[in-house]
């Protein structure tokens, strides 16, 4: 019988002695003594760029933005709430969706994640434990692969192979991060864990995410975020973030404990740990993270070693029209997506008078003929 297990807690592969050696060497953050109240002003953090507004047909509303990749001048979205994929050019015109929901051999029944490899979309149906594969430019049915595994994130590591994160106890081992081929093959899995003690669902923490061309890796309720090296198909440590709190390290692993209500509700203990976003390049790692019940962002500067907080709970309520950043490009241009319903409560833009961002944000925003479902903000990260 199979058990539904969410983002979970793993053991590594390393055996002692390579983990400690690799520990040696790994940069540690110290991202927790870095944690300050969010910022007031948008300009400390963000210079503006542009606003993209999304059109789409009649038929189409999107509703819940989880996923951006930029393919030639397009943007190719998941949206999870319709478990759907699209295209839309550089403009925000609707291209096409890939594929339909259906029984049928070229139909899926639900999308989990998406993957960019060899001029082809890999569709992640985690009910048929399948990768439904597309033609990129013409949107045509390619094939579909079985994988027998229930996958939750997917990402594309050479043109013949992707990392598959699982989130749920498969019939095939207790392990999460498996390397297929694009034949549906499993050549190698990665970091195992304990079903007596990590069993349930685990949202808010812990990722496999692309960026840049790297793949990084970190386990919920961990302070380590390994990479992933194309030449020896292994993860190695880059990172010790320093961002759990000590009652999460005492007994990260356990989710019994530090997944309770009781710790994750209560914003008096001051709980902290990594989140489920991950984005980096040679400037800046941008990353979402709990701290005292609360979902809040960072940017930490690579350079000067220093970290700026932004979230929704940020006295000013321009912040709160931010969904999660989904892409951070090499030249520091980060794009968070801006649900379409934000845009119409006046009360997120009472500072706009003292921003040049938030001005700058209303003045394209007014600009458009119409009225869109999901907007593209597109700023420059200082």
């Amino acid at each position: 019988m199979k058990k539904y297990l969410g983002v979970l807690v793993l053991v590594s592969l390393f055996s002692c002695g390579e983990r400690v050696e690799e520990q040696k060497t790994v940069e540690k953050l110290g991202l927790i003594e870095k944690l300050d109240d969010p910022i007031e002003s948008v300009d400390e953090a963000f210079e503006f760029v542009d606003l993209i507004a999304f059109s789409t047909p009649d038929s189409i509303k999107l509703v819940s933005i989880t996923k951006l990749e930029l393919y030639n001048s397009n943007y190719v979205i998941f949206d999870k709430s319709s478990t759907k994929v699209y295209m839309f050019d550089k403009n925000g015109d609707f291209v096409r969706t890939f594929g339909q929901k259906g029984e049928g051999p070229e139909e899926y029944q639900s999308i989990r994640d998406f993957a960019i490899s060899n001029g082809s979309i890999y569709m992640m149906s985690d009910a048929e434990r399948s990768l439904v594969a597309y033609d990129i430019e013409t949107g045509e049915f390619q094939e579909k692969i079985h994988i027998n595994l229930f996958g939750d994130q997917i990402e594309s590591v050479s043109d013949d192979e992707f990392l598959v994160y699982t989130n749920h106890n498969t019939s095939i081992d207790t392990m999460n991060i498996f390397r297929l081929n694009r034949q549906g093959n499993i050549l190698q899995s990665y970091f195992g864990y304990n079903d007596n003690l990590q069993n349930m669902i685990i949202p808010m923490s812990g990722f496999l995410a692309k960026s840049n061309d790297q793949v990084y890796f970190s386990k919920p309720y961990d302070e380590l975020i390994y990479v992933y090296d194309n030449a020896s198909k292994d993860f190695r440590i880059k990172y010790e973030s320093g961002l759990l709190s000590n009652y999460i390290i005492e007994n990260k692993g356990d989710f019994s404990k530090v997944a309770s209500p009781e710790v994750m509700m209560d914003k008096s203990r001051g709980e902290s740990f990594n989140g489920f976003m991950y984005l980096e390049n040679d400037n800046h790692m941008v990353f979402n993270f709990v701290k005292s019940a609360g979902i809040k962002n960072g940017i930490y500067d690579k350079k000067s070693k220093e970290m700026t907080t932004f979230a929704l709970s940020s006295k000013n309520p321009f912040f709160k029209l931010f969904d999660t950043a989904l892409h951070l490009s090499e030249d520091d241009l980060i794009y968070i997506p801006v649900y379409g319903e934000k845009l119409a409560d006046p009360d997120n833009f009472i500072n706009s008078d003292e921003s040049s961002f938030e001005q700058s944000f209303v003045e394209k925003k007014d600009s458009f003929q119409h009225e869109s479902w999901y907007y593209l903000l597109i700023a420059k990260v200082l």
